[in-house]
């Protein structure tokens, strides 16, 4: 077999973006040339946020002017189409998980999103790209996932995305007798703006920050207007952190949580919002979940609990309820008088 094995460092705050174009560029010419490419991920949240961003859009380059660049843009790849993205993971039922294989196993091209369930066990027929888009959890489970490709005497490749701070992971694949080769993640970059190669000259260089900078902003963009998409998101870097914490002994020196910069990371799941603002968010939903139905209505100027325990015999307090302009109304014309009061 001949697998080709490399590796990217990543900033955080870019890897959306770099896996957008990555794509992009693999699938471009995916009629012709049959590219198959399997993007490894921790969790199943994550697939399905992944696929639903690429779905959307999709969809947006299908319609009038979705995805056509503005005055002053650049041209970029365009988008994959809504049929060549597929998603696989453990949380599905094993009827939805069979449908899934069996779809990209017959089709020409496409993209399989896709957890470590399918690291093992399963034959993913003409896979020709394996991009681990996060880590695995050690150097074993890195050998399953690029033995996805390159089989039976058929050439392939592997790509593993890197963060700064993840670069001693490759100690460990060195351990197992894994060298890979570096690739400079301004190659995946000049893809954005189909310059070719790095941009060495300062119009290149512009014309690929412009490029990025116009991708981030209409992913975000779209995520922010889409509340589904927005929390999907919000739960996939939820999950991301929680996996990412769980690292067993072995890594859990080396992938410290710490260590990266989670306001980019963010970013790499399309959220404008600091992760402290997104876990402020969150504890006002589940706050709000919780009172609701518990209490309804003021009386004496204080909140009353009606389904709280209490003696059966007990008589449910009478619940005083007014309009805004009916008490406006008291406050201006003052108290009734009783009838015969003074005056009358």
């Amino acid at each position: 077999a001949r697998l080709a094995q490399h590796f990217a460092v990543v900033p955080a705050r870019l890897r959306l973006v770099l896996l957008v174009a990555y794509l992009r560029a693999a699938l471009r010419h995916a009629a012709t040339a049959h590219t198959k490419v399997l993007v490894f991920v921790s969790t199943g949240l994550q697939v399905e946020f992944l696929a639903a961003l690429l779905r959307a859009e999709a969809d947006a380059g299908d319609a009038p002017g979705g995805n056509a660049p503005g005055e002053g843009a650049v041209q970029t790849a365009p988008a994959i189409p809504r049929s060549a993205i597929f998603a696989l993971h453990g949380s599905m039922g094993q009827s939805e998980r069979t449908s899934v294989w069996r779809g990209f196993c017959k089709a020409d091209a496409g993209v399989l999103l896709a957890t470590d369930v399918a690291a093992r066990g399963l034959n993913l027929d003409g896979v020709t790209q394996i991009l681990q888009y996060d880590l695995p959890c050690d150097a074993e489970e890195y050998v399953h996932r690029v033995g996805r490709t390159a089989r039976i005497g058929r050439a392939g490749s592997a790509l593993l995305f890197l963060l700064p701070s993840e670069v001693g992971f490759l100690e460990l694949l060195k351990g197992r007798g894994l060298e890979l080769q570096e690739v400079r993640f301004e190659s995946i970059q000049a893809t954005l703006a189909a310059v070719g190669r790095v941009g060495k000259s300062a119009e290149a260089r512009q014309r690929i920050f412009k490029a990025e900078v116009a991708l981030q902003k209409r992913l975000e963009e779209r995520a922010a207007r889409d509340r589904a998409l927005h929390d999907l998101a919000a739960r996939a870097f939820q999950a991301f952190i929680s996996a990412y914490a769980a690292h067993p002994k072995a890594t859990k020196a080396i992938l410290r949580l710490k260590d990266i910069h989670l306001g980019h990371l963010a970013k790499s799941f399309a959220l404008r919002e600091q992760p402290r603002a997104l876990a402020f968010a969150a504890h006002k939903r589940r706050a709000a979940h919780k009172t609701k139905g518990r209490t309804k209505g003021v009386v004496a100027g204080r909140r009353i609990r009606i389904d709280g325990p209490g003696p059966a015999s007990r008589p449910r307090p009478t619940i005083r309820k007014s309009s805004p302009a009916a008490r406006m109304k008291r406050v201006a014309v003052g108290p009734r008088k009783p009838i015969g009061g003074d005056g009358l």
